[in-house]
């Protein structure tokens, strides 16, 4: 129930993210339903492992290789659907917790939950990055397969 909950809340967050960027109106449902999944994915590994930079990969590397299926299928821009998708994974609490900390003066507190939002930020941007990565080595290897016929 608590995966079922979470799908609904993310779907209906990201089209909400769709509309305020314009995506294109037949992408919508689809780009929601493909970051409510992997939002899935990212609570199910925090879950069952706690560990949220590796979270934050996986869900990344997923969201990136999905997006980039996606644009495929449905011939728009990879980003339409990977930027709406990566909003709910940002690390908004980790960063709000360091200003609060910091305003109060505790500042061992703040630069740890900093340090922790910046470990989270990076692993994200590795994980789309390796999925552009892996999709730049496979096309590359399908045009050359194409060239050589």
């Amino acid at each position: 129930m608590y995966y079922i909950y979470q799908f609904i809340i993310v779907f209906f967050a990201t089209i909400g993210f769709n509309l305020h960027f314009n995506c294109p109106r037949r992408a919508i449902i689809i780009t929601s339903i493909l970051s409510a999944l992997v939002w899935c994915l990212f609570k199910f590994i925090i879950i069952n492992y706690g560990n949220y930079p590796f979270a934050s990969f996986i869900s990344a590397l997923v969201l990136g290789l999905s997006g980039e299926f996606l644009a495929r299928l449905i011939k728009k821009p990879a980003t339409i659907s990977i930027i709406p998708g990566l909003i709910p994974m940002v690390p908004g609490a980790g960063i709000y917790y360091a200003m609060y900390y910091f305003i109060y003066g505790d500042y061992g507190e703040s630069a740890n939950h900093a340090i922790n939002t910046l470990w989270i930020s990076i692993y994200l941007a590795l994980g789309i990055f390796s999925s552009f990565a892996i999709t730049k080595v496979f096309t590359t290897l399908k045009s050359n397969k194409k060239n050589k016929l």
